[in-house]
């Protein structure tokens, strides 16, 4: 077993024995971090993601930024992310391969190069912001290819970062990372 894949299984099992009332705390202080953010840039779009069960529920950050900007969610599609302009969440997200929400694919694919920040999911962090997805490179691929001067904003709970992870040349780093 590799030492990604060990802790990886080792950070899943603490998310999965925090207590739900933990989660749901620490969701909204990043929230909180999240909406001032919003209110202090300003941003016109931003990426984000839908949270899996045991990542932080940043569902009204999302909210938010459907009101105050545009929201871009992405979608598997042939091995890659694809983002989609989402301005409701109930309407226009469909169950995806993975156990989360994704936008139907009939919605607008905007061009990246006008997002002015992306959310970033991950496994785990380290406070300066390397960053551990699952395991099959979606984001690696995806932030390699977006300008590197775009906020890249990871997004954890307090477990899930770490002094040090095993870093390989095609991980890449997130700019800044909001925890709890």
């Amino acid at each position: 077993m590799t030492p990604k894949t060990e802790l990886r299984q080792e950070i899943r099992s603490q998310l999965e024995s925090t207590p739900p009332e933990a989660r749901r705390l620490a969701s909204h202080t990043i929230n909180e971090t999240l909406a001032n953010w919003i209110k202090e840039t300003r941003p016109r779009a931003v990426g984000a993601f839908y949270p899996l069960r045991y990542e932080p529920n940043i569902l009204p950050t999302l909210q938010l930024l459907i009101k105050k900007s545009k929201l871009l969610l992405p979608r598997m599609a042939n091995g890659a992310l694809v983002f989609h302009e989402v301005q409701d969440l109930e309407i226009e997200t469909i169950p995806g391969p993975f156990g989360t929400q994704e936008p139907n694919p009939t919605l607008p694919v905007p061009n990246l190069v006008y997002l002015d920040a992306i959310l970033v999911p991950g496994v785990a962090f380290t406070a300066a912001g390397a960053r551990l997805g699952r395991g099959g490179g979606f984001y690696d691929r995806l932030l390699e290819k977006i300008r590197p001067e775009m906020p890249r904003i990871g997004i954890a709970f307090a477990s899930q970062i770490v002094e040090e992870l095993p870093l390989e040349p095609h991980d890449e780093k997130v700019s800044r990372v909001v925890w709890a």
